[in-house]
């Protein structure tokens, strides 16, 4: 679980979306929402874009993870962490790396789209269209 102390702890940089985000992908939709939402330049809780990173990549060792334990959901909708026999963790922060974090959600977020490759030549399509469409009438 990434709770909200993580959302507390590591924030979005706003100022990136008129630095990186503007240079790697000017047309992207992205940017005039950021934009929208709040006064610029606002940093923004990044617990979902941690939690994303985290499933991405659990190599990097980027947050602590608890022992395992299990968690609740409360009666008025809260969360609790109970350690002992489970399959749940709870991640946190660890200070030393916010900084590599911030900086890895910024180049993530701000990369160039890649573009889909094509698994066949256009014209191998265009052959096998031809294949496919029936012959025209011929009139003696």
């Amino acid at each position: 679980m990434v709770g909200a102390e993580v959302g507390a702890a590591i924030s979005f940089p706003g100022s990136s979306i008129d630095k990186e985000f503007t240079t790697a992908n000017p047309e992207s939709p992205f940017i005039p929402a950021y934009k929208a939402y709040g006064q610029m330049p606002y940093d923004t809780p990044a617990s979902a874009m941690v939690a994303a990173l985290y499933a991405g990549r659990p190599q990097e060792s980027y947050l602590k993870a608890s022992d395992a334990g299990t968690i609740r959901v409360q009666d008025d909708g809260k969360t609790s962490f109970v350690a002992g026999p489970g399959k749940h963790k709870v991640l946190s922060v660890d200070p030393e790396k916010k900084d590599k974090v911030v900086q890895t959600l910024v180049e993530l977020a701000s990369a160039k789209p890649v573009v889909q490759q094509r698994f066949r030549p256009p014209a191998a399509d265009d052959k096998k269209a031809e294949k496919a469409a029936p012959p025209p009438d011929k009139k003696p």
